[in-house]
């Protein structure tokens, strides 16, 4: 994978304030995800990037750098912040 040279886009809440699920998470925070998109006007696919895999925690090579990589192969990403639950 290329090394992670672009600043990650800041953290948008999953859902709008006020639905039911905004408050269910442990401790009131929010849950929230990235977008990673590509320059407008150029048609391309999207993934979506779940790090993870039932551990308590989640390794900082699992979500941001994949969804850099994706943006470097022409491929836009939307994922979950590495370290949120």
């Amino acid at each position: 994978m290329p090394p992670d040279t672009k600043a990650n886009p800041p953290p948008e809440p999953l859902w709008p304030p006020g639905h039911p699920v905004a408050a269910c998470r442990p401790g009131g925070e929010a849950a929230t995800y990235r977008r990673y998109l590509l320059p407008a006007g150029r048609p391309t696919a999207c993934v979506i990037v779940l790090p993870g895999g039932g551990y308590r925690m989640k390794a900082p090579h699992e979500a941001e750098p994949v969804a850099h990589w994706l943006n470097h192969i022409g491929i836009a990403a939307v994922g979950r912040p590495a370290g949120s639950r």
